[in-house]
């Protein structure tokens, strides 16, 4: 066992399952399309405003040409968010346990049994089996749950429920649902 998943888990707790998301294609039948849709309207939006700014700074000798260039990086740094995903997605590692969820990648998440209240193993259209918890990611559609996955967990303050967190491309999908089905019984 790793050191990153030693210190992640808790005294006592054990693993009952592990695995990582299934080999996927970044632009995918799901994610292509709106990859293509926010990249245009990322490069109409900038380009407008690297336009905008320099008609309005170029006659009055006042045009500084790092402002364009911090607009192109946003907006590269914008487009990019579907590959950025895809890549931290890749390296992450999941993990059910007799206590939690958990998934480690960048860094490490988890939801306690207790905590899910709302979930649907739901598939896209590239036929990835994904696990989505709680109410707003059970709204999503396929096209975010990337996104989702490879962001942080949302939980309510107050009631200590998660409101969002996606398990993205579960391998052995079948066998995830059974043994993650039983624990959330038995515990939450």
């Amino acid at each position: 066992m790793d050191e990153e998943l030693k210190s992640a888990l808790n005294d006592g707790e054990k693993i009952l399952w592990q695995g990582k998301p299934e080999n996927f294609v970044t632009l995918d039948k799901t994610n292509k399309k709106p990859f293509i849709i926010k990249a245009v309207i990322t490069a109409v939006i900038c380009v407008g405003l690297i336009i905008a700014y320099c008609l309005a700074t170029i006659p009055l000798e006042n045009f500084k040409p790092v402002l364009p260039l911090v607009i192109a990086a946003f907006g590269i740094l914008i487009a990019s968010g579907p590959f950025l995903d895809a890549r931290r997605l890749k390296k992450t590692r999941y993990f059910i346990t007799d206590q939690r969820l958990l998934w480690i990648s960048d860094s490490v998440k988890s939801v306690p049994y207790g905590s899910i209240k709302e979930y649907l193993f739901s598939r896209d259209e590239d036929d990835h089996t994904s696990l989505l918890i709680g109410v707003d990611a059970v709204k999503k559609k396929s096209a975010r749950w990337r996104t989702l996955a490879s962001s942080s967990v949302y939980m309510n303050e107050t009631t200590g429920v998660c409101e969002q967190a996606v398990f993205y491309a579960l391998p052995n999908a079948e066998r995830f649902k059974r043994i993650f089905e039983e624990q959330l019984h038995k515990l939450g």
